[in-house]
């Protein structure tokens, strides 16, 4: 199977893989700093269908609008977009709906964690602060895994395809539900090396 992961921006990252295969990167320009939305939408369909064309891909996987994160209406409305646009693109290539990339889903499978830690939230005081600290902790990832990424929006697309070729949502929730066994196992097992002997 084919898998194209995206993390869609003003820069748009991608990965993709087949089985076999090297990862490939790379980052898509949709448009200049005064491009309107329609023609940023409208690069990454031009993209994909020119990516799609020279490689097989049979699912992509794009990473979802992030809940409550701050910045402007115009760039949440610009955000919430961009699932839409590549499930048009997939419906006319026949391929199945687009999985979407929860972001603390993913950074959760690739990074081992998916939200800040309260020693790092404290820490990190900042929305600029945090947004470094999960850059260069998904840069560094990908390092050790052996892939070098040009910046975040590439870095953040292999996360995304680790996360989907290693079974997404579903995996997650397998690690989630074994680690809870594991949790409660340990606690009966405290439990009864407390129990005092009649």
């Amino acid at each position: 199977m084919g898998w194209l992961a995206l993390d869609p921006g003003t820069h748009c990252g991608w990965a993709y893989y087949l089985k076999g295969h090297p990862v490939k990167i790379g980052t898509w320009r949709l448009g200049n700093t005064k491009a309107t939305k329609g023609t940023r939408y409208h690069q990454l369909l031009k993209n994909l269908i020119e990516f799609c064309a020279s490689h097989e891909v049979t699912g992509i996987a794009i990473e979802g609008p992030a809940l409550g994160r701050t910045g402007s209406s115009a760039s949440h409305s610009m955000s919430e977009a961009w699932v839409p646009v590549v499930s048009m693109f997939c419906s006319m290539k026949g391929l199945p709906e687009p999985t979407i990339a929860a972001i603390p889903s993913w950074r959760s499978a690739f990074l081992g964690y998916g939200q800040l830690s309260k020693v790092l939230r404290d820490k990190l005081t900042t929305e600029k602060a945090r947004r470094e600290h999960w850059k260069s902790a998904t840069i560094e990832r990908c390092q050790q895994r052996g892939n070098h990424p040009e910046n975040d929006e590439e870095a953040d697309a292999i996360g995304i395809l680790f996360w989907v070729v290693n079974g997404g949502d579903q995996a997650n929730a397998k690690r989630a539900a074994m680690k809870k066994l594991k949790s409660l196992e340990k606690r009966r097992q405290t439990k009864m090396d407390l129990q005092v002997p009649a």
